[in-house]
Formats: C-alpha cells, structure tokens, sequence
C-alpha cells in the first residue's frame, strides 16, 4: 500500500471499528450491562497480551540474563521447558479447580504471577526462574476467565462466548503497545511481561543494515518493473 494512504486508511478503519463496537454494544445493551462479562471480555483481553509479551520476548531476555546461552539454547528452552510447565499448570489448575471456586483459584494464581513477574523484571538468573515459574500459573488463565465470562448469560450466551474469543486480539496489540527498554547497559529485564517494541531495533542483529537497504533497493526495482508495464500497456492501446 502506497505510504502516503496507510495512515488515512488505518484511522478509517479505527472509526468503522469504533462505530461498529458502538452498534453491536447498543444493540446488545442487555449483555454488555452484567459486569462480569464486561469484565471477562477486557480481562481475557490483557491476558493475553501478557502472555504474548512472555512467549515473544523469551528468548532476547535469557540471552540478555546468561550470555553463555544460545539463541537456539533458548528458543529449546522455551519449548522443552517453558511449555511443558505450560501443560502441566492447566492440568494441575483443572484438579485445583475441582476442588475449589474458579474465581479464587484464579485470582490466587494472577497475583502469583505478579510477583513472579515483579521478581523477573530484576533481571538476573532468578528472573529466569521466576519467569519459568510463571508459564506454570499463566496456564488456567484463559479457560478460566472465558468459562467465568459466560457463566449465567442465558440466551446470550453463544454472542458472549464469540466476543471473549475476539478478545484475543490483545495478542496482537500488546506487545506493540509496551513502553521502552531501560537504557543500554542495564539488561532490559522491563521488558518481560509486557515488552517494548522499540527493543527490537536496540537489538539488531549484525548487517541488518545492509538488509533494510537491500529491500528498499529490491522495492525501488518492483516500481520501476510497474511502471515500465504500464507504459507498455499505454503503447499497446494507442496502436
């Protein structure tokens, strides 16, 4: 898309959405007024975004915490560890949940989570620890706050279920939507749980210079390509 309508376009869209969530909110105002739908729907929301922050942002932070790891070290860690703490939290949190109401198991596990992140913003080898410990108690959160976000909605109940999915969204607009890293010389170990994506450019690799003018120079190549066509085309129809 030509960069000069991107960001016209992109506010369009922004009005249309924002219209749209206006409608659907005043046409369904029977739902939208039981708080804790309201409440799961913006809930599930951050959670996720959360989530994504730490599953996305992983590998930089252990790299950053333990320069004696590797890039594919970590990313194995992610998978063998972080994951599987992962699955076995969900099944652990079901038998918790068993026994005990959803809403205090899931409040008992997000503040868990809380100070957990508190401690992996320190940075440093126990951040790494209480980051891993954090996959364990993140794992009932999106089961939990759907099935509590429905619970009682009746014949709303199916466009209510709809609407907690399309929350999940927040996967797409948290990590972006984080403040900075902490200056250059301090790991960036603030941008765990909800990370920066200005970090990325203070991170980048070796010759990514040399990329960026590659592809600017393989772009320049696509439009001078268009534009010869269209001459052509323009000589065609004049014969």
């Amino acid at each position: 898309m030509n960069e000069a309508l991107f960001q016209p376009v992109k506010y369009g869209l922004l009005i249309v959405a924002y219209v749209a969530a206006f409608l659907v909110v005043s046409r369904n105002w029977d739902l939208f007024r039981r708080k804790h739908f309201t409440l799961g729907v913006a809930t599930q929301f951050l959670y996720v975004a959360a989530q994504t922050g730490i599953f996305s942002f992983f590998v930089n932070y252990v790299l950053e915490n333990d320069p004696g790891v590797t890039r594919l070290q970590a990313s194995r860690w992610l998978g063998a560890v972080g994951f599987v703490l992962f699955m076995v939290g969900r099944m652990c949190g079901s038998a918790v949940i068993s026994q005990f109401k959803p809403e205090r198991v899931l409040t008992s596990y997000s503040l868990m989570n809380v100070v957990l992140v508190a401690i992996t913003m320190g940075g440093g080898k126990t951040g790494m620890y209480a980051m891993f410990a954090s996959f364990f108690f993140m794992s009932v959160g999106f089961p939990t706050i759907f099935a509590l976000g429905i619970r009682g909605l009746g014949e709303h109940t199916k466009f209510g279920s709809s609407l907690i999915v399309m929350s999940m969204g927040g996967r797409a607009r948290g990590p972006g939507a984080a403040p900075g890293c902490p200056p250059a010389g301090n790991p960036p170990a603030g941008c765990v749980h909800i990370p920066p994506a200005p970090a990325l450019a203070a991170h980048d690799p070796p010759g990514a210079g040399a990329h960026a003018e590659a592809a600017q120079d393989a772009r320049r190549q696509l439009d001078h390509s268009k534009t010869r066509r269209r001459r052509l085309r323009g000589l065609e129809s004049s014969d």
